[in-house]
């Protein structure tokens, strides 16, 4: 089969710069404008590939379903041959080993201490293993993974063999709180016609769970391999921000993909699954979208304040309508 792009520098492993943080932190148009930056390789949400991608059988981004994407074959013909793992093995692997939950949590402190269950060593071995075939059919020797889940971060740490940079991506709570009370189209998902809702207490309290274990587990884990990027920086400075994060991962030679101050022009990419702006192509302007200001309630507003004030204040984000 043609491989996609010329094969990458072989005296190295591949970088892998995993974008962590809570849902609809706006990761999927940063994970899709480092996909158009020359030797790096947007996957999206990595993570779901097995299950959503080869069980549920979604649309990766680029318009084809998983299933039947050259690309997505290509990859596990390369990395696993005729010896691939079986989806729903893969799928019961992450839900026993890869949830940001106390016991799976423990466990992955015993990994890190070099006491990793069997099961976990087999994931990681299975994902290890995708990331230098993604490497290799790409062309790419950067790989963004936006699986988001603090857990696994802390788990591709444990991996010696492997150049992973953690890129903590912060969203202002009520703003994840109002998109994730909207209604959003997903044309892929053959069990619902929309992304899962969560009312904005729900929401807070993953938000602050989630970030509360980036930054209590994972940063110190990662050490200098670790940077925090306030979404609302991002989109208000989109060059500078993407600067910065090609300097954190060692690529700060690249060409920025703008066609404009803030547009870009966005391409294929093959995220396996997540939020359908993956599937956008074309010319995009990038901008800061706050409807939450004048689109929440005052008790919606609340109800996604009060979980997340421990954290709130130390990120930046200011009590009241006006953030």
């Amino acid at each position: 089969m043609r491989t996609l792009r010329p094969e990458p520098p072989q005296h190295r492993d591949p970088v892998v710069l995993f974008i962590a943080g809570s849902f609809r932190s706006g990761s999927t148009v940063l994970d899709n404008l480092l996909g158009q930056i020359e030797g790096f390789a947007s996957v999206g949400e990595l993570r779901s590939l097995w299950h959503n991608g080869l069980l549920e059988g979604r649309i990766c981004g680029c318009g084809r379903h998983v299933r039947d994407c050259d690309f997505w074959t290509e990859v596990l013909t390369t990395g696993f041959g005729d010896d691939q793992p079986a989806p729903r093995i893969v799928t019961e692997l992450q839900d026993a080993h890869l949830r940001t939950r106390p016991r799976q949590l423990l466990g992955l402190r015993r990994a890190a201490a070099g006491e990793a269950p069997a099961g976990l060593r087999r994931y990681l071995s299975i994902i290890e293993t995708t990331y230098r075939a993604i490497g290799a059919v790409a062309g790419a020797d950067v790989i963004v993974d936006s699986s988001k889940v603090p857990a696994d971060a802390y788990a591709l740490l444990t991996l010696s063999e492997l150049d992973v940079y953690v890129l903590h991506l912060v969203r202002d709570p009520r703003a994840v709180a109002y998109s994730s009370a909207r209604a959003k189209p997903s044309p892929d998902d053959p069990n619902s016609a929309s992304m899962i809702t969560q009312r904005p207490f729900r929401t807070a309290v993953g938000w602050t769970v989630w970030n509360g274990v980036l930054e209590r587990m994972v940063r110190p884990a990662a050490g200098p391999r670790f940077m925090r990027l306030r979404y609302e920086d991002f989109a208000s400075d989109p060059r500078s921000a993407t600067s910065r994060i090609l300097d954190f991962a060692g690529a700060g030679d690249r060409e920025l993909p703008f066609v404009g101050e803030r547009t870009v022009r966005f391409g294929l990419t093959h995220g396996p699954s997540g939020n359908p702006d993956r599937l956008a192509r074309g010319t995009s302007e990038i901008r800061l979208s706050e409807g939450w200001r004048d689109g929440m309630s005052g008790g919606a507003r609340l109800a996604a304040t009060i979980p997340a004030l421990p954290l709130m204040g130390a990120y930046g984000y200011r009590l009241g309508r006006g953030g």
